[in-house]
Parts: structure tokens; sequence; C-alpha cells
């Protein structure tokens, strides 16, 4: 008795996982897909995380300081491999 059981039990749950796999894919394809590049919108109730960027921040400007970006290569203890960094300064 208890070795017609087990099988039968494993039979049965496994047709079931596959029907609900297919029952959720098929109501997948029906509803549409959403759009996700709308802005956001606050509500009324809600607070910006950061303030606004002051005017101009995105804008090329000559005469500032700028760096170097440069790649080091270091061997790791911790893994025991050569390792990359990137690494910046900056140029006076």
């Amino acid at each position: 008795m208890k070795k017609t059981i087990i099988p039968a039990a494993i039979v049965i749950l496994c047709v079931s996982q596959a029907y609900s796999q297919q029952t959720v894919n098929n109501s997948s394809k029906d509803q549409p897909k959403r759009q996700m590049t709308q802005p956001v919108v606050l509500g009324p109730d809600d607070k910006p995380a950061f303030p606004a960027a002051p005017e101009g921040f995105d804008k090329v400007r000559e005469n500032i300081a700028r760096g170097k970006i440069d790649t080091i290569e270091y061997t790791s203890k911790t893994i025991g491999t050569i390792r990359k960094t990137i690494y910046t300064f900056f140029l006076n």
C-alpha cells in the first residue's frame, strides 16, 4: 500500500505544478504590458529626497580643476590574484 501512495503523490504534485505554470503563462499573455517610461509624480504629501540641483550643473565649464583617471593593478592577499581598481587624482 505504501509503495503505491508515494509514487501517486509525486505524480499528482508534478501534474498540479505543471497546470499552475501553464495557467500563469497564459494569463500573462492576455494582460497589457506596463509602461515604465512615465515620469514620477510626487503626491501632495510626498517629500523630495534631495534638494533641486543648481542651475547649470549639467553644462561644461572651463577653467576648473580636472583630474586624471588611471587603472592600478595590485596583488590581492585575500583571493591570491591580481586585481584592478580605478584611481582618480587631481592635476594641478
